[in-house]
């Protein structure tokens, strides 16, 4: 499935979405007001830079290796691994190989 889902529901091969994004890709997997999934894939060296989430987050590895720094701790992600950051947690992602990840972020949504 290659079209972004917004309602509803959906699946998908995250390897073979990951092997159609190059170098710093980007595809938005599911969008709504509140809750977003997004595949990232970014070269080794790669960085982004800390910063911070009005909801909570979760990073999962899809193919490579990244280290993710939340706050005071840091979490070396390889493939099948995930970290979860709350919301307000200052967070940066750091690239050790060329890596593939999910972001997954549910937003408050004020009435």
């Amino acid at each position: 499935m290659n079209e972004q889902v917004r309602i509803g529901s959906a699946a998908f091969d995250l390897t073979e979405e990951a092997g159609a994004l190059r170098g710093d890709g980007r595809k938005v997997l599911v969008a709504s007001p509140d809750f977003q999934v997004v595949l990232r894939t970014l070269p080794a060296k790669a960085r982004i830079a800390d910063h911070h989430d009005h909801g909570r987050i979760s990073v999962q590895t899809v193919r490579g290796h990244i280290r993710v720094h939340a706050g005071d701790r840091e979490y070396d992600l390889l493939p099948g691994s995930i970290a979860i950051v709350d919301r307000g947690v200052p967070h940066g992602i750091e690239v050790l190989e060329d890596s593939a990840f999910l972001l997954t972020a549910s937003m408050h949504v004020h009435p």
